[in-house]
This record gives structure tokens, C-alpha cells and sequence, in this order.
């Protein structure tokens, strides 16, 4: 960490912020690393504790560092970012930051749809779809629910996704490299819910804490909807980036 700039226009506590970002970037440390104590760091840059716990405080609002009373500060986790200028599934996300993840199926098989299913897959009566429900988890840590409704009347091939051992697969790559289905665009809605009983006991979280609530309908190469999926994603390590072009 360098020394800062009392001659700068720049705040003293947004340097010290600035510095303690770059310090844990350039070096990597790895989450839950312990961080120098405030009365360290006023020593260190010559300040009060104030300016430091302000440059802390802000590092703590973007998720970069965290709080545990009587233990210290410490390194965040890196949070998964899903650009929104890209079509990606879960395992792509994650290998894209370096994450090892897995799956947990709570469900691979048949199901009669509801009303909202059928008419985005524009079904005819009593046909059925395929539901993949899994727990997707980084490393040990679940992360999210992700629900995914199969249009099997539109590709009967899917249905051999049955058969498969989902827990380990991808179900993009499974797409792409066996049925030569390409996911070319899909429409997303995104909204902040708050998660139910079930929810907050898969994700390891408190009852009506918030979840990113994520729907998308993915079209193939043959502009047929596909693929629905309902997604609930802990918000703790989640973060969205969309690029804006001006026209």
C-alpha cells in the first residue's frame, strides 16, 4: 500500500479506499482473508480512525470487504457477474471468474405445465414439458434455484435429458454439442423477491430475505422458444453489467 496525497483534492479516505481496493486486487487475496485493523491502518497513513472507517465503511457498501464484530474485516467473496449483453448459462457464468460449481437435481422428468408455460411454448392440451430443477452451488455453496421448463413438443430429442445425469452436466453445452441446439437470444425479467420457506432452505439464508428473481425464455437458431427458466440467485455475491451503446 503507498502512502497518500495530503496535497491532492482527493478526499484522504477515498485514497486510502482506492489503495486498500487495488491492494486486495493486485495481490488476490483470496476471500475471507483478514485485513489490517483500523488503528494499523490510521498508524500506517497518519490519519484518525474516522478516515479510516469511512474508506472501510465504503469498501463495505461495494461488497469488497466485510465486518465481523469482534473478529475483523475481511476479504469478500468474488461475486458472480452475469453481463446481460451475453447469453450464458450458470457453468459458463462462474468458469468465467474462475469457479468450480456443481448440481444438485431435486427433479428431471415429465410435467403438465401451467397456463403461463403453454402459452409462451404455444402447447396443445395435456402436452407435457421437461422440468430440469436443480440446486446450483460454487463449490459447497449453494447459490442459486434454477427451474427449466424444456420444450420437448417443439424438440423431441430433449427428451433424452431424462436419461442424463444433470448433476454434472451442462445443459448448454449438452444443447450445443449433442442436439445441435444454439441458444441464439432470449428475454430476461429481473426483479428483487423476497424467498419463502422453501427458498431460504435450499440457499442457506433467512426466511423473506431478499433473492434475485431471474426469468428468461431462450430461443434456438430456429427462432422456437425453447427453454423457460425460473432462477433464484442469492444476492450476497451476485452482480448484473449491461453495456450501453448510444445510437
Amino acid at each position: 500500500m503507498d502512502s497518500i496525497d495530503r496535497n491532492s483534492p482527493i478526499p484522504l479516505y477515498y485514497q486510502i479506499k482506492e489503495q486498500l481496493k487495488n491492494y486486495i486486487e493486485l495481490n488476490k487475496l483470496p476471500a475471507h482473508t483478514l485485513l489490517p485493523t483500523e488503528d494499523e491502518l490510521s498508524k500506517k497513513y497518519s490519519v484518525s480512525r474516522l478516515t479510516v472507517r469511512n474508506a472501510m465503511k465504503e469498501l463495505i457498501n461495494e461488497g469488497i470487504i466485510y465486518r465481523i464484530q469482534g473478529k475483523g474485516t475481511f476479504v469478500s467473496e468474488k461475486k458472480l457477474i452475469t453481463d446481460l449483453t451475453s447469453l450464458k448459462g450458470f457453468n459458463d457464468e462462474m468458469e468465467s471468474i474462475g469457479k468450480k460449481t456443481k448440481a444438485k437435481v431435486l427433479f428431471n422428468g415429465f410435467i403438465l405445465p401451467d397456463a403461463k408455460v403453454v402459452k409462451i411454448f404455444k402447447l396443445k392440451k395435456n402436452q407435457k414439458v421437461l422440468l430440469l430443477s436443480r440446486i446450483r452451488f460454487e463449490g459447497n455453496i449453494p447459490r442459486a434455484i434454477e427451474n427449466a421448463y424444456l420444450n420437448i413438443s417443439a424438440y423431441p430429442e430433449l427428451i433424452e435429458i431424462k436419461e442424463k445425469d444433470m448433476s454434472n452436466l451442462s445443459l448448454y453445452k449438452l444443447l450445443k454439442d449433442k442436439f445441435q441446439i444454439f441458444p441464439t437470444h432470449a428475454k430476461e425479467e429481473i426483479e428483487i423477491i423476497h424467498a419463502n420457506k422453501k427458498i431460504s432452505k435450499i440457499l442457506n439464508i433467512k426466511e423473506n430475505d431478499c433473492v434475485l428473481s431471474i426469468i428468461r425464455l431462450t430461443s434456438s437458431q430456429d427462432n422456437i422458444p425453447f427453454e423457460y427458466v425460473e432462477s433464484k440467485y442469492k444476492k450476497d455475491n451476485f452482480k448484473l453489467r449491461i453495456t450501453l451503446e448510444a445510437k
